[in-house]
């Protein structure tokens, strides 16, 4: 038979204080982890905003440059398109 422990309180709150610093360490790095989440999503959202104004810029030159096509093509059909003058 083994003589009795008397050290189990102190070996007790030995474990207790290394769990208390595991478990502080382990806040810390969550709240860093929450934080770079934070400025991530920022950062993503200031992205999108300014390439949604992008898209917006280019389809907008777009639909005039296809208007502008559209309207030399039918300025050309008016002013008589292909049409060749009779031979003499």
């Amino acid at each position: 038979m083994s003589p009795p422990d008397n050290n189990v309180p102190s070996r007790v709150e030995m474990d207790l204080q290394a769990h208390a610093k595991t478990l502080s360490e382990l806040t810390l790095q969550l709240a860093e982890v929450k934080e770079d989440v934070a400025v991530i999503t920022v950062e993503n959202k200031y992205r999108d905003e300014k390439l949604n104004g992008i898209t917006s810029l280019g389809r907008t030159v777009l639909i005039a440059v296809i208007t502008l096509f559209i309207g030399a093509v039918f300025a050309f059909l008016a002013a008589g398109g292909f049409r060749v003058p009779p031979t003499p």
